[in-house]
């Protein structure tokens, strides 16, 4: 029996032609197969409720959050509290110390970088601790309220450009004596490392003349008693030219450092005043400059504010 697929605009029903009992060829039509109806209602329901515990999950995990968030905070408003009765006590060095665990336990409560600022410049009078002060600066600018930092910069920005002003005329005069007695060493220990290049040079060429003379001898030693002893000789020439060498280098090596070391600042006492001067410089600028910061302010896009401009002329 033969079976053909045939084109029909019903793509859901096939057709093949049989034998009948007669004997002769006809058309069947083959029904599809109807295919089993899957369980919506029951996997709707499924997705339902997983989306259902999905939420709740999300819920729990916020909610969690929160409550860690609002145990953090409270934690570090007892720290702060703690601290400002230290420092009303006079005992600043403890404040800090409640000032850091406040830090450690939500580091977005402004009043920790505002009250650490006073306490470690004594109320911006004493700037010691200028670098530790700098180190506030993201803190300060992210967390503490405008008012507050207008309140800081009229109180306290004058104060800081002063001592900027006194430390540079400090680290100008250091600089200045610095440099003139880093030239009048610079002139002494050149010529010494001069004087031990040139006596090494003097004990290093003999060293290789006597080496090379002895080595040129060797090969016709084995045919001459005298040019044995001739080789024996600078063969210890070229040792003791050689032990020479070695303690001029050693000179050398020396005044060498010596020239390096003196163009370093930190090699000296003044030069390290200065350093540190300058340092303590760029610690009070950033500190100014943290001071003097003022939040940026967005601004809409003419789109935007002509929509908004549109649409409450229309209301």
């Amino acid at each position: 029996m033969s079976e053909i697929r045939l084109a029909d605009d019903d793509k859901d029903k096939k057709y093949r032609i049989r034998i009948n009992e007669d004997g002769e060829e006809e058309f069947e039509i083959i029904e599809p197969e109807e295919q089993p109806e899957e369980d919506f209602v029951g996997l709707q329901a499924d997705i339902d409720e997983d989306e259902t515990m999905a939420e709740e999950d999300d819920e729990l995990m916020a909610a969690a959050r929160e409550e860690q968030k609002r145990l953090a905070v409270e934690e570090a408003r007892g720290f702060i509290e703690k601290a400002k009765e230290r420092a009303s006590a006079g005992d600043t060095e403890y404040a800090l110390v409640a000032l850091d665990s406040a830090q450690e336990a939500w580091d977005e409560e402004w009043e920790i970088y505002s009250l650490k600022l006073e306490l470690l410049t004594n109320n911006f009078t004493d700037f010691t601790h200028a670098e530790e002060c700098a180190s506030l600066e993201e803190g300060y600018k992210k967390y503490v309220p405008e008012e507050v930092k207008q309140e800081f910069r009229g109180k306290y920005a004058e104060n800081i450009q002063k001592e900027i002003d006194s430390l540079q005329t400090v680290a100008d005069k250091t600089k200045e004596e610095n440099e003139a007695k880093k030239a009048d060493r610079r002139v002494r220990f050149k010529a010494r490392r001069n004087k031990s290049l040139r006596n090494f040079i003097i004990a290093f060429v003999p060293f290789l003349i006597f080496l090379g003379v002895a080595i040129g001898l060797s090969t016709y030693m084995i045919y001459d008693d005298v040019i044995l002893v001739f080789a024996i000789i600078f063969y210890v020439l070229a040792a003791a030219a050689f032990v020479l060498s070695v303690i001029c280098l050693r000179f050398l090596a020396r005044d060498a450092h010596r020239v390096h070391l003196n163009e370093l600042d930190s090699s000296t006492a003044i030069g390290r005043s200065y350093l540190d001067c300058s340092g303590k410089i760029e610690a009070l600028k950033s500190v100014y400059d943290m001071l003097m910061y003022t939040a940026p302010v967005k601004e809409e896009k003419a789109e935007y504010a002509a929509i908004i401009d549109g649409e409450v002329s229309e209301i």
